[in-house]
């Protein structure tokens, strides 16, 4: 068994390899917050067309005056999407490499959802109270609304899958490259430590 002494040495030096790796998937997350922004712009813009459509009667008959409110207030969620994405992601002990090196830190309840389609569902979710605001909201076919209630203050929560693929955003195939080997040294780590205290037990038993 090699010694103590050795073994600390090694520990330092693969906890150094992982240092910059961490700060490049810092830097690689922190870029992929624009991308699904502009992925949740689409997607609201896309659903609230959807949504006019279904409601084609009530729409024309608010005419253009109702139209124009409509796209304003679209225009205005648009806008502060950015802002939502970052109060979505500002957990950074939520952060997937972060859950890695901390795997005791409590993760989302989100069961069967990624940690992107996690932050794109709350980020488009604020649609449902602008759809509701001009009624258009519900479905107009008597199925199940996609939109459900959720906490106080009118928020609503878009309750389906969205259908947004976080791999089909180049920013988060990026990042998602660089988990693979984190998992790697993080575990060749863990057991690199676990070696270094059976060595010094084993020193302290035979010193002892």
């Amino acid at each position: 068994m090699a010694s103590s002494q050795a073994l600390e040495a090694e520990v330092m030096q693969m906890e150094q390899q992982i240092a910059p790796l961490i700060t490049q998937l810092d830097a690689k997350l922190k870029a992929v917050a624009p991308a699904l922004c502009a992925a949740a712009a689409d997607w609201v813009q896309n659903a609230t067309q959807n949504q006019v459509k279904q409601h084609a009667a009530k729409v024309t008959a608010a005419g253009p005056e109702g139209m124009r409110a409509l796209k304003a207030d679209l225009a205005e969620l648009v806008a502060v999407l950015h802002n939502e994405c970052a109060r979505a992601m500002a957990s950074t002990a939520e952060w997937p490499h972060n859950q890695i090196l901390n795997p005791h830190v409590e993760k989302p309840k989100k069961a069967g959802e990624s940690y992107f389609s996690i932050i794109f569902r709350t980020v488009i979710s604020g649609l449902g109270s602008v759809l509701d605001q001009h009624g258009i909201l519900r479905a107009s076919d008597g199925h199940k609304s996609y939109w459900e209630r959720s906490g106080y203050g009118g928020a609503y929560r878009y309750a389906i899958n969205p259908g947004f693929d976080p791999q089909s955003t180049q920013e988060v195939k990026d990042y998602d490259a660089l988990l693979v080997p984190l998992q790697s040294a993080v575990e060749a780590l863990k057991l690199k430590r676990e070696e270094l205290l059976k060595a010094k037990a084993q020193e302290l038993w035979d010193a002892t």
